[in-house]
């Protein structure tokens, strides 16, 4: 199998025959918030003052280059239109890299380096393109689905429920992955419950499934649900 970058869907090698030179992503840059007071030796670092003892990332970058040729210069040139429209959406769409095919970057185009495109023969082009992408990578699947074959024992990962159903009052175990990094979870549900999680009690209903102080914390997580009714927590892994 060839391996290709999948972008909104799209296939670099699958829909436009272009070779995957290379695909580099950088790790993020960690947050730095750091002052000095007068007199006093070494500095103050405050970084993780604002997340709860969590680091926090700035933006990654992932430099690619595609290779592509056309069987006549005008086919070249049109190939080339045709992958600037597919990369330059303007948003973030997810991006995965076919050889690492069970997480994606959620990702655009850099606006801070411009693409270069390279006519390397009579017939052939290079594009060697930057995207700007959210920190942690993310899993394409919803972890109550997670697969055996999706499982990474080196986190540790988890195979688990995620959907409960709930006559007036339960108590459930939901494990994170990971070491350093909380996960806001969608919480569906089809009535009013109220979840207890790590002193913090949040309501949800069918019509509010977001409450962004409810942090599933890496690890095993205790929530006491009341109430009647379905209530499904959905969540991807996300790692760097």
């Amino acid at each position: 199998m060839i391996p290709e970058i999948i972008y909104n869907g799209i296939g670099s090698y699958s829909e436009f025959g272009a070779i995957l030179n290379y695909f580099h992503p950088q790790p993020p840059t960690p947050k730095a918030i750091e002052d000095s007071v007068p007199g006093m030796n070494s500095t103050y670092d405050f970084s993780n003052l604002l997340s709860g003892g969590e680091p926090t990332f700035d933006d990654r970058k992932i430099q690619c280059s595609l290779e592509f040729v056309g069987r006549t210069k005008k086919e070249l040139y049109s190939l080339y239109g045709r992958l600037l429209t597919w990369l330059m959406l303007g948003t973030r769409h997810p991006l995965i890299y076919s050889e690492d095919s069970e997480l994606h970057y959620n990702a655009k185009v850099s606006s801070q380096t411009i693409p270069t495109f390279e006519v390397f023969c009579a017939l052939g082009g290079t594009l060697v393109i930057e995207f700007l992408a959210s920190p942690y990578r993310v899993g394409n699947t919803l972890y109550g689905n997670l697969l055996w074959d999706d499982i990474d024992f080196d986190l540790p990962d988890y195979i688990q429920d995620t959907q409960f159903d709930v006559v007036g009052s339960k108590t459930v175990t939901i494990y994170i992955p990971g070491s350093n990094h909380s996960i806001v979870p969608k919480v569906v549900t089809d009535s009013s419950m109220t979840c207890a999680l790590n002193s913090y009690t949040a309501t949800f209903n069918p019509s509010t499934s977001i409450d962004w102080g409810f942090k599933l914390k890496p690890g095993a997580n205790t929530i006491i649900i009341t109430g009647t009714g379905s209530i499904d927590f959905q969540f991807q892994k996300e790692v760097l």
